[in-house]
């Protein structure tokens, strides 16, 4: 209801594709995603994500300059995380990504 309000809401619409990834429904994820980064294409989480999205379900080899983006946002947007602890294990996955790539 929220996002009706205001749909700008980005963090709203984050966990909004997470939902849509979360019920098998990627396209409608990835649009979303694809859509919060033509607004702020370094929002460390919509690449993150949109990275995942694209290696996991649509093995899409773009998810690689997402996944780039992500490594490269992780240390300037630190207040992003709740805790020191998420940033290294989302840092520590993004790395095993790429270093499989």
């Amino acid at each position: 209801y929220s996002l009706e309000i205001n749909p700008k809401q980005t963090y709203k619409r984050i966990l909004l594709a997470i939902c849509y990834g979360n019920l098998n429904k990627f396209d409608k994820a990835s649009r979303t995603l694809e859509n919060i980064l033509k607004e702020n294409g370094e929002n460390f989480y919509a690449n993150y994500y949109y990275a995942k999205l694209l290696k996991n379900e649509f093995d899409d080899r773009r998810w690689i300059k997402y996944m780039k983006q992500a490594r490269k946002l992780i240390d300037t947007k630190m207040a992003m995380f709740n805790s020191d602890e998420e940033r290294e294990y989302i840092k520590e996955d993004i790395e095993s990504e790429l270093k499989q790539n």
